[in-house]
C-alpha cells in the first residue's frame, strides 16, 4: 500500500527487483521506478518554513495517512530529509515524542531572524509622527464645508483641522486631519453623500492610524502581509519563461518583459519577484501613463517604478518624466534595469533590505535619532506591496524564503 516501506536492488534505467513470498515461498519479483519514491541512505537535518496553509505532518509518508499536527505557513520547522518527495519530523503529541512525514513541496527551504532595535514602539511612532507620515485611503470622507472649487474648477480645502473618516458620518473612525497646508497635490472628489465629500488626496496619518503599520506585531504570521518582512537583497532564481506565462501575461507594457526583471535582478542581487510586485503596484499593472512612456523634451521616456514622481512635487508626473529622462531611460528594459539598480542604491543596498525597513528604516531612526531614508510617505506603503508578491509565489512550485522580523525593546 501507499506509504510502506520496500527493499529492493537496481535492476535496469526503469526497473528494481525484489524478493517477495507467496503463500511462503520467495519469489523474484520486478517494481516499476516509477512506483517507489527513493528513501535516502544518510539523512540532513534541515531548517525551513511552512509552505502550505496548513502544512500537515502525516504519520506515514503518503497525504492518505492521518495527521498528527499542522502549522501555519510561515512556521519555522526543524526536520530530515527522508526521500526524495517527504521530510521527517519528530513532533510532539500529548507530550510523547512521535516520528511524521511532511510532503516536500509543503516546505520551503528558508529561514526567519529577528531584528532587534533599542528603540521602543512607542519612541518609534512619536519619531515617525513627528515627521508628518502621509497616508492615502481607498475610502475617505469629509464635511462639505470643507472643500471647495477655486476660479480655476480646482478643489481646495477651506479652513483648518478638518477630520478625515473612513464613512459619512461622524460616527465613522477619524483617518487624519486635513488642512490648507497639506493641499499641494490634487484632491479628486468623487461625490456627496449627505453632507459629506467622498475624495481622495495624500492627509497626515494619526498617531491610532500609523501604530498598527509600524508594529510588526500587528501582521499575522503566514499572512500576505508578513512578506514585508521578506529580505530582498537576492534573486529568487525563477526563469524568464515562468514570469512571462505566470505573472506578467496580460499585463500591459510589462507583458514579456520577464528577462529584463532578471537582468535586472541579477545584476543588483535583488528579489526579482518584488522588482515586478513594486512594478506593478506603481505602474497600474502596466497600463500607467510613465509605464507605457510620454514625451519629455522631445524624447519618448519610462519610468517603471514611480522614481522621482514623489509628493512634494508640483506635478509628480512630469517629476517622473524629468528623472528618466536625466537616466537615458528611452525603452521599458532601461526603465526596469535602470529602476532597480537605483532602488539597490538607494535602499535595499543600504541595510534597508525588506519592505517594512524601505518604508520605517528603523536603523535610520535609531542611528540619527528621527525618521529618515524612507522610501515612501504612505503609512500602508510596505503593506499594498505584499499583496501582488504573496500571489506571485503562490504561482510558483519552488521558492526560498527568508525572513527578518524586527522587534522593539
Amino acid at each position: 500500500s501507499t506509504g510502506e516501506i520496500l527493499r529492493f536492488k537496481t535492476f535496469s534505467n526503469n526497473w528494481y527487483v525484489a524478493t517477495v513470498y507467496i503463500n511462503g515461498k520467495a519469489q523474484v519479483g520486478y517494481i516499476h521506478h516509477s512506483d517507489v519514491d527513493l528513501i535516502f541512505d544518510k539523512q540532513e537535518n534541515l531548517k525551513g518554513l511552512a509552505k502550505s496553509s496548513p502544512t500537515n505532518v502525516y504519520s506515514s509518508p503518503t497525504e492518505n495517512s492521518s495527521v498528527l499536527k499542522t502549522y501555519r505557513q510561515y512556521h519555522v520547522l526543524s526536520f530530515k530529509t527522508f526521500s526524495q518527495n517527504w521530510y521527517e519530523a519528530t513532533v510532539n503529541i500529548n507530550g510523547k515524542w512521535i516520528k511524521g512525514y511532511i510532503y516536500k513541496d509543503d516546505i520551503t527551504i528558508g529561514t526567519i531572524a529577528k531584528k532587534y532595535y533599542d528603540i521602543s514602539l512607542d519612541q518609534a511612532l512619536e519619531k515617525q509622527m513627528a515627521a508628518y507620515p502621509k497616508t492615502t485611503y481607498p475610502n475617505m470622507y469629509v464635511h462639505k464645508d470643507a472643500l471647495k472649487k477655486d476660479t480655476n474648477g480646482n478643489w481646495k480645502v477651506v479652513g483648518t483641522n478638518w477630520n478625515v473618516r473612513s464613512g459619512p458620518g461622524t460616527n465613522y473612525e477619524i483617518l487624519g486631519k486635513l488642512d490648507e497646508r497639506y493641499t499641494k497635490d490634487a484632491i479628486v472628489v468623487y461625490g456627496q453623500v449627505g453632507d459629506f465629500y467622498h475624495f481622495s488626496t495624500w492627509i497626515i496619518a494619526t498617531k491610532e492610524a500609523t501604530r498598527p503599520y509600524l508594529d510588526p506585531k500587528s501582521f499575522t504570521q503566514g499572512s500576505p502581509e508578513y512578506l514585508q518582512f521578506l529580505v530582498l537583497d537576492q534573486p529568487a532564481g525563477l526563469s524568464a519563461s515562468v514570469i512571462n506565462e505566470r505573472i506578467l501575461k496580460g499585463k500591459g507594457i510589462l507583458e514579456g518583459k520577464g528577462s529584463a526583471f532578471i537582468e535586472a535582478a541579477k545584476k543588483v542581487n535583488i528579489n526579482e519577484i518584488y522588482l515586478i510586485a513594486h512594478a506593478m503596484l506603481e505602474t497600474g499593472n502596466g497600463t500607467s501613463g510613465l509605464a507605457n512612456g510620454d514625451n519629455y523634451n522631445g524624447k519618448v521616456v519610462y519610468n517603471m517604478y514611480g522614481i522621482g514622481a514623489s509628493d512634494s512635487c508640483d506635478s509628480p508626473y512630469q517629476c517622473g518624466l524629468k528623472y528618466a529622462y536625466e537616466q537615458g531611460w528611452d525603452t521599458p528594459e532601461k526603465a526596469i534595469i535602470g529602476g532597480a539598480e537605483w532602488i539597490y542604491n538607494k535602499f535595499i543596498g543600504d541595510g534597508k533590505n525588506t519592505l517594512y525597513k524601505m518604508r520605517w528604516n528603523p536603523d535610520g531612526l535609531v542611528l540619527y535619532g528621527y525618521a529618515n531614508g524612507q522610501y515612501a510617505t504612505d503609512i500602508a506603503w510596505a503593506v499594498k506591496q505584499t499583496k501582488f508578491i504573496y500571489q506571485y509565489y503562490e504561482l510558483l512550485d519552488d521558492y526560498n524564503l527568508i525572513l527578518e522580523i524586527p522587534e522593539y525593546k
